[in-house]
């Protein structure tokens, strides 16, 4: 994305990454995708989106990435706060609706969505691999003679980093040359995912205490074995071949975009991005279809990440901001248009209707569905309960105290008030704050296929970023 116009030379693929407060991880990360393309006779076009705090540590990003650029002789644009501001100062439009989709103006602190937006606006009339700061491209397949199960997808849970690395192989295929097949190549595929192998990536151990008997394979056998996976947070999701869906759920750590047709914004704030990217573009674009690459880059945050019961008792107090935000747009029911834009802007339409409401009468108008929510994921671990016979007991354990926990929260008044929200400020402006946020998004939905068509064409005369 680092030159004008909408087209590179043969042989160079776009990359996009995402970044906050990690230069060495950034560094890493572009490393080994540059590597893995010039192992296949390739080259990149980088861009990097960075949401880092400090204006210091966004100077000596910069400095990093000048480096790096030079030492590799690689084009990158480096869009930091600054740079993304003068990108939307020339792109001259609803002002308010991009200060939504792009800075956080209502101080939330966790922007992977918004840092992602800049990246769809920067790459509109393009196709493109997007990756987070965090990701390796240490590419794998599933080894065959240790497949889980005969579905197309294996998702698996492991003890240790080592045991998912035994699990896979090395793959020799070109990461970039598969996804641009799908999203250049086939006008059907509007995004394509990459599997994904090393840490577990969500916040919450939820997927653990739900895990089905293909995930457990070796790893729940006992309670000392329950208890290595969980601290471990090791895992492998990915098809054994080239695959297609339509809607959620979506990863976000390794997606290739076709920014030729008109793509939905990311929720710009707090986590669950992804999951709910897909939902918006299922509402958005029925007839989408998104393709998933049989290949696995490697999630390895550079800071050590373990779960613990603590995790468990954390999740079961209440539901997240994507969970809430997932209801909003579930209930707008199917949305109608004759275009991809006349259907985001009636979803806009919708979710600008429940973001007016009054905090109590909103949390009302979601608390039957937050509540059929709720109880439905507790009704799977009753049954997970049944089918493995409370075995291990660790894990058992683990469960019953999830379902105690969230039975009680579920009698509380403030059920409903998203706790990763809470987590950054307090109740009651939580309380205020959830609504106006699914407002907001919704005025985003409205106007955003003019700020798409407005960013394809400015990328038509100019690049986005400069470099850095």
């Amino acid at each position: 994305m680092s030159t004008c116009g909408l087209h590179l030379p043969v042989g160079t693929h776009r990359l996009a990454v995402i970044t906050r407060n990690r230069p060495a991880a950034l560094l890493r990360a572009l490393a080994s995708y540059l590597d893995h393309a010039r192992a296949h006779g390739n080259t990149l076009s980088i861009v990097v989106a960075d949401d880092t705090s400090s204006h210091t540590a966004r100077m000596g990003t910069r400095l990093l990435l000048r480096e790096f650029a030079a030492r590799e002789r690689v084009a990158i644009q480096y869009g930091d706060r600054e740079a993304k501001r003068a990108f939307a100062r020339r792109l001259g439009l609803a002002a308010g609706a991009l200060e939504f989709a792009l800075f956080d103006p209502e101080r939330v602190g966790i922007t992977m969505g918004a840092n992602r937006n800049a990246l769809l606006l920067c790459g509109a009339g393009t196709t493109y691999l997007s990756a987070d700061d965090d990701t390796v491209c240490d590419v794998r397949t599933v080894r065959a003679s240790g497949r889980s199960t005969d579905l197309a997808r294996d998702v698996r849970l492991f003890a240790s980093a080592n045991e998912a690395d035994r699990a896979l192989d090395p793959s020799s295929e070109n990461l970039f040359l598969l996804h641009h097949q799908l999203v250049h190549e086939d006008p059907r595929i509007v995004v394509s995912s990459s599997g994904f192998w090393g840490d577990y990536g969500d916040d919450v151990p939820d997927g653990y205490l739900a895990a089905g008997r293909s995930r457990r394979l070796g790893s729940f056998d006992s309670d000392r074995s329950y208890r290595r996976t969980l601290r471990a947070r090791q895992f492998m999701c990915l098809y054994h071949q080239v695959s297609y869906s339509k809607g959620p759920p979506l990863g976000g750590g390794s997606l290739a975009f076709n920014g030729r047709r008109l793509l939905p914004p990311f929720v710009p704030v707090l986590r669950g991005e992804d999951p709910l990217y897909g939902l918006t573009l299922a509402e958005c674009q029925p007839d989408a279809v998104i393709g998933h690459v049989p290949l696995a880059v490697r999630h390895q945050p550079i800071e050590p990440r373990r779960f613990s019961r603590a995790d468990v008792r954390r999740s079961a107090r209440g539901l997240r901001f994507y969970e809430l935000m997932r209801e909003c747009i579930v209930g707008a029911g199917p949305v109608h248009g004759r275009s991809a834009a006349d259907r985001m802007r009636t979803l806009g339409d919708h979710l600008c209707e429940l973001g007016a409401f009054p905090p109590a009468e909103f949390f009302a108008v979601l608390r039957p569905a937050l509540m059929a929510r709720r109880n439905a994921q507790l009704q799977r671990l009753a049954d997970r309960l049944r089918e493995f016979g409370g075995h291990p007991e660790a894990w058992a354990r683990d469960v019953e105290l999830f379902v105690r926990t969230a039975r009680d929260a579920m009698t509380k008044p403030e059920f409903g008030v998203p706790i990763d929200l809470i987590a950054t400020t307090s109740l009651e402006r939580a309380r205020a704050l959830a609504p106006r946020i699914v407002g907001r998004f919704g005025e985003l939905l409205r106007v955003w296929p003019e700020l798409y068509r407005a960013a394809e064409e400015l990328r038509r005369r100019e690049p986005a970023f400069a470099p850095p």
